[in-house]
């Protein structure tokens, strides 16, 4: 999954800031249905975008849908979550 496509995509749709003076829209977001790793057949919803304008949902829709790679087999290793607590 290309995270950082997925956030563009929301943002550009209203979700965040593309320009430091763009509103955000708190009623545009995404909610992915699967993880790294699951098993989707070609039916299976991977997500729900939520974005009053149509046509930019459709926009922020197609753009997450290629950020996410499906294979006929599963990875062989999933990504390392790196956590660091720094104390000041």
């Amino acid at each position: 999954i290309d995270t950082e496509e997925v956030g563009h995509a929301i943002a550009e749709a209203g979700g965040g800031r593309v320009r430091v003076e763009d509103k955000i829209d708190p009623a545009v977001g995404f909610v992915s249905e699967v993880k790294i790793g699951d098993e989707v057949r070609s039916s299976d919803m991977i997500g729900s975008v939520y974005c009053a304008d149509l046509n930019r949902g459709q926009e922020a829709a197609t753009r997450i849908r290629a950020a996410y790679e499906i294979a006929d087999e599963p990875p062989r290793e999933l990504p390392v979550l790196i956590r660091e607590v720094i104390d000041k």
